[in-house]
């Protein structure tokens, strides 16, 4: 797997842009799908310097999947799954940096296909344990000793009864 320059337009369905600027997590999309963690992670500090130590927050890296190809049939007939990966940055200013640098940058594999990645803000904007740990705050919890409103109600309902 080796690195080129900038393959083709990004591909964003929410593209990172300057009048968003609470949004810390990042999608990394259509990673080549044999494309290991390390090499991944190593090529995103060697472009825009981003490293666990320094800016993210978390990172969480999911490998794509390639369909073993059977002999008997010439084939599975499955497309290989991209693989992703999903960052959190510490700062909007590092997220900036990163999509500026890293949006478009392209993987070839050694059958020599393209594999422009696509950068975009993550749907789910809150933030994991991981990264609250990592950040050495604690994170908000429901009040201790609240009761649920809704314990003890399930006899009131008709469906429930009938059942």
């Amino acid at each position: 797997m080796t690195t080129s320059a900038p393959a083709a337009a990004p591909v964003a369905a929410t593209p990172v842009t300057a009048s968003s600027r609470s949004r810390l997590k990042v999608v990394v999309r259509h990673l080549p799908p044999s494309l290991p963690a390390t090499l991944f992670f190593a090529d995103l500090a060697r472009i825009t310097g981003a490293s666990l130590d320094t800016t993210l927050l978390s990172a969480r890296y999911a490998a794509g999947h390639v369909p073993r190809a059977t002999l008997r049939f010439g084939g599975s007939g499955k497309r290989p799954t991209p693989g992703a990966a999903y960052l959190e940055f510490r700062t909007a200013a590092d997220v900036q940096e990163m999509a500026r640098k890293y949006a478009g940058h392209g993987f070839v594999d050694s059958q020599g296909t393209a594999y422009p990645v696509a950068v975009e803000y993550a749907l789910w904007q809150r933030r994991s344990g991981v990264a609250w740990k990592a950040s050495g705050q604690v994170p908000p919890r429901r009040a201790v000793g609240v009761p649920d409103p809704t314990a003890g109600t399930l006899e009131r309902y008709l469906e429930f009864v009938f059942f």
